[in-house]
């Protein structure tokens, strides 16, 4: 009975450790520094400074990136509501890795049903997520651990104007700037 228990105060010991160890996470408090918003409807541009119901200049929002061991980044925001993309490299559609030149791209397609895929571009110092030809994140690292992004959706619904949002932030860390590591566990990671 004693080394039955033991068994599994070691497994249960091993597997929070284990745990901690698969995951590492970086978190941001982002300001949103300007946007535009552009429609063109029958020929005709029109231009906004935000949009109605959504985050304003001036408004914050938090997003968070991590590496899932053994082969997956997450980036979750909430600038659009709680929002998740999580890309398993061992199941993208397409992945790239280019260790001379510190590049990761991969493209996903989450929803069989839909065509709709996903696209993930990581280097050292930047990143860029979003949905092919629709929505893009791109952050880029200016300072230790503040960053630098935007966000650009194209939209074209049925019976609308098309519309460009582009808005800029500025990002700094809550936690400590793990960036670095998740892109290195996921360069050397085997998909």
């Amino acid at each position: 009975m004693k080394k039955l228990l033991l068994t599994f105060i070691c497994l249960f010991v091993f597997s929070e450790t284990r745990s901690s160890e698969d995951t590492i996470e970086g978190k941001m408090n982002c300001v949103i520094k300007d946007q535009v918003v552009k429609d063109i409807d029958e020929g005709k541009v029109s231009t906004f400074s935000g949009i109605k119901g959504e985050l304003s200049t001036g408004d914050s929002f938090k997003l968070s990136y991590k590496f899932i061991f053994p082969s997956s980044f997450a980036l979750k925001t909430s600038l659009l509501g709680d929002i998740e993309m999580l890309f398993n490299l061992k199941e993208s559609t397409s992945v790239f890795i280019e260790k001379k030149y510190q590049l990761i791209e991969a493209i996903n397609r989450p929803y069989q049903e839909i065509f709709l895929h996903q696209t993930l571009i990581l280097r050292r110092n930047k990143f860029s997520v979003g949905y092919m030809g629709e929505t893009i994140f791109k952050l880029n690292r200016y300072y230790k651990g503040d960053w630098e992004g935007a966000f650009i959706s194209l939209t074209n619904l049925a019976e609308q104007p098309i519309q460009s949002w582009n808005l800029f932030f500025d990002c700094k860390h809550t936690s400590t700037d793990n960036y670095t590591k998740v892109f290195e566990s996921l360069i050397n990671s085997k998909p």
